[in-house]
């Protein structure tokens, strides 16, 4: 519940309606239109555990670099730059993050789905702020490299 009500009341009216057709996409706007049609298939999964693979794997879409990078670490680290001011809602959201990765972990891995709701529900409210905060930002960013280097930029106090 950090930033998104901030997010959502920050802007008055913002048009995301461009990304219903490819035509004319830039790069960043390409690469978050497949991360939001990826995002939304999961929801119409009735397992909890398989919606959570599907959200995952659109927010690294959107947040990763490359394979290569540390998931969790990045992934945690962005989210949390991106939505959040104070250092102790960076800290929950990163920690958010970590937690969740390793009930993905469990389920992909082991086919364990033991999902803790309570970070769940955050994960969830978290992962939501995200895709708002980068449709409010698709016509500031023409390649995901961009939007990228923009959050690690504020990471590291830039």
């Amino acid at each position: 519940k950090f930033a998104i009500e901030e997010i959502e009341a920050s802007d008055q009216y913002f048009d995301h309606t461009g990304l219903v057709s490819e035509n004319q996409l830039n790069q960043f706007q390409q690469r978050l239109r497949a991360c939001i049609l990826a995002y939304t298939k999961g929801t119409t999964f009735s397992d909890v555990a398989d919606r959570l693979v599907y959200a995952c794997s659109a927010l690294e879409g959107l947040l990763l670099k490359n394979t290569s990078e540390p998931i969790k670490q990045n992934l945690g680290e962005r989210m949390a730059f991106l939505l959040a001011k104070e250092p102790d809602q960076r800290i929950e959201i990163v920690n958010n993050v970590g937690k969740i990765y390793d009930m993905r972990s469990q389920y992909i891995h082991h086919r364990i789905s033991k999902m803790e709701e309570t970070d769940l529900n955050m994960f969830t409210i978290n992962a939501h702020a995200t895709f708002i905060r980068a449709l409010k930002d698709m016509l500031r960013f023409s390649s995901a490299p961009e939007f990228i280097g923009a959050i690690d930029r504020l990471k590291f106090g830039g």
